[in-house]
């Protein structure tokens, strides 16, 4: 078995309900099988993990990835900002002059 640090950010620490853990994974668990351990152990992870990267040692990488022992796993998921889409009904300014000439 080898073990890694598991850092988790945004929704996915909010599923977990903590930052970071260690986990023990066989020894030939590649980046995508390490992922889909960390969903069996917290299924509510499971739905994010089609829209969330996975970076080893600070580097993005696929499923197929080696993940070396000892080695920092992160789930990433997609970051966004805002308050949703604008309203059909959001006030607007037109302006017939150029705003900085």
């Amino acid at each position: 078995m080898k073990r890694l640090n598991v850092l988790y950010f945004a929704h996915v620490r909010d599923r977990v309900g903590h930052g970071s853990e260690t986990l023990e994974v066989p020894l030939d668990a590649t980046a995508g099988e390490v992922a889909a351990a960390i969903a069996a152990k917290h299924p509510g992870v499971a739905s994010l993990l089609g829209a969330t990267r996975i970076a080893v040692n600070g580097a993005f990488v696929g499923p197929d990835a080696a993940v070396p022992d000892g080695a920092e796993f992160v789930l990433i998921p997609p970051v966004a900002g805002g308050a949703g889409p604008p309203s059909v009904d959001a006030p607007a300014d037109v302006a017939a002059e150029p705003l900085c000439p």
